[in-house]
This record gives C-alpha cells, structure tokens and sequence, in this order.
C-alpha cells in the first residue's frame, strides 16, 4: 500500500524577503474524507476525529509560512512586508527564538527543517517564530500586529493539547506550556479589544480572522474570544472593581453578538449559541462578587 500523505508541497515557489532564497510552502490535501468534524470547541476550535486511513490530520501547522534558511516566519498576508532595516536584527533574534523554543519542545536534534514535511512540534515553532517576530518588529501594539501575536498564541495552546494526546508520557509538562500559551491569549485579545474600542481602524491586511480553519467569524470571533478567555482566567483579577469591569466589557463581548444574531442570517448558529452560553456563565460570576 502506497504512504498516506496529509501534506504536499506547492510547485510554485516562494521568495523569502529577508534572505532571499526560494523555497516550496507546505499545504495541507482537504477532501477525500480526510476530515470527520467534532462539535466547535467554546473556544471555537474545530477539531476532528482520526480516520484509520489518514490518522490524526492538524490543519493548523501549515497556516505560517517560514522559510526554511533564516526562520523568518509570518501569515501570508504579510509575509512579504518587512522594512530593509529590519532584516538584521530580525535574522538574529528569529535563530534565538528557535533554539528557545526547541528547548521549550524537548528537541534536542540540532536543526529544524522546514524544508520537509511538518509535525505538531513544528506547526508550534512555526507560531513561536511568528510571535518572536512580531514583538521584535516594533509593531506589535498594531492592530494586525496584535491580532497575530493572539492568534498565533492561541493556536500554540490548540497544538500542545494535540501534542498531549500523542505524547502522553509528557502530558503534565505539556499542559503546563499550553497554559503558558493561553494565559499569552487571553493578555493579547485583552489588550486587542481595548485598543479596537477605542479606534475607529480595525485590520489594514489580515482577512482571516478565524480563529479556526473552518469558518472566519470576524470582528465577533475576535470579541467572543477576547471575552472567553477573559472569563477562563477570572482568577487573575484581584482588584474586586476592576473585575466588576472586566465582567461588563466581557458580557459585552458576547451580548453584540446573540443580540445581532437574532435579527441576522448570516451568523453561524454555533457562535450565537456559545455566545449566549458564555454570556450566562459571565453573570452567574459576577453576580458571586456583588
């Protein structure tokens, strides 16, 4: 029997912009029913259910782009933006984020390739390396910039869940990195909605906001998310008024959205109802603290 392959490599190559060479990006084969959807997750993650002829399948890890010579890594949407005067520094602070990350992952082998096919621990590196760029290009309270840096943490955290179904013999450590990642989320989309609150200008290039695969919710599944991972660490808040706050702006996040959706047919019905099921659980909190 021939090998199952859940990954090609695209004929048309693509140009790194900071050290020039060109390389084949790595995609993931849809169809064939290679994907059996499981319910969306409350923190709208799609997962799916292993097949016995295509296995476990991790969409996921093939959505950055990273060139396989200098790790420079970033989304299509702006993988070709970067500033003459960046690339120095930025080569430099991309191979210490690698090794930083390899010893954050257990992996002991001195190189990464990208040039080959990809697994969950380089579908992480790949965020890692993304989110290392980010807060070295001093852009990162920019609207995409930010919303990267969260997207890209929070689909970290969605890996090393996956990571600790195949490698439960690390599963206490790998939980423990997957908090690390969420807890970074929920700071991200935290500081995200107050910035986009307060301004009237949202994203200038990223379309897809997921923060899944299978559907794009937009602006609603940036503030859904910001307010589920908000209410996920209510614990952090001591300040008894501003956790008052906090739980207002986060029911907020979630009324705009089974509020519109009632009167609206082009929202997706599992958003509206985790929307109102988050909003519920929001008050019955703050109603404890009155």
């Amino acid at each position: 029997m021939d090998e199952v392959k859940n990954s090609y490599f695209e004929k048309k190559s693509t140009t790194c912009p900071c050290c020039g060479i060109d390389f084949f990006r790595e995609n993931y084969f849809s169809g064939s029913n290679r994907f059996i959807a499981k319910d969306l997750s409350l923190d709208l993650r799609r997962q799916y259910q292993p097949t016995e002829r295509y296995g476990y399948i991790y969409p996921l890890i093939y959505c950055v782009v990273v060139c396989p010579e200098c790790f420079y890594a970033d989304f299509p949407e702006t993988f070709n933006f970067v500033n003459e005067e960046e690339k120095k520094d930025l080569l430099k602070h991309q191979f210490v984020a690698l090794e930083k990350i390899k010893e954050m992952l257990l992996i002991e082998s001195e190189s990464v390739d990208f040039s080959q096919h990809r697994g969950l621990k380089e579908g992480i590196i790949s965020y890692f390396l993304t989110i290392s760029y980010i807060n070295n290009k001093f852009h990162e309270n920019s609207n995409d910039g930010l919303f990267k840096k969260g997207l890209s943490a929070i689909r970290c955290a969605w890996c090393l869940e996956d990571l600790m179904i195949i490698d439960p013999t690390n599963k206490e450590y790998w939980n423990s990195l997957r908090n690390y990642f969420y807890f970074l989320a929920y700071k991200v989309y935290d500081s995200l909605i107050e910035i986009i609150s307060k301004s009237s200008s949202v994203f200038q290039k990223m379309q897809w906001l997921g923060p899944d695969l299978d559907f794009n919710f937009g602006m609603d599944g940036v503030f859904y998310l910001a307010g589920y991972l908000g209410y996920a660490h209510y614990e952090h808040i001591e300040d008894k008024e501003v956790f008052k706050k906090k739980m207002i702006d986060y029911s907020k996040c979630f009324s705009r959205i089974f509020g519109k959706g009632k009167a609206s047919t082009d929202k997706t019905r599992p958003l509206l109802l985790h929307a109102e099921e988050m909003y519920k659980k929001v008050s019955v909190i703050t109603r404890l603290f009155d």
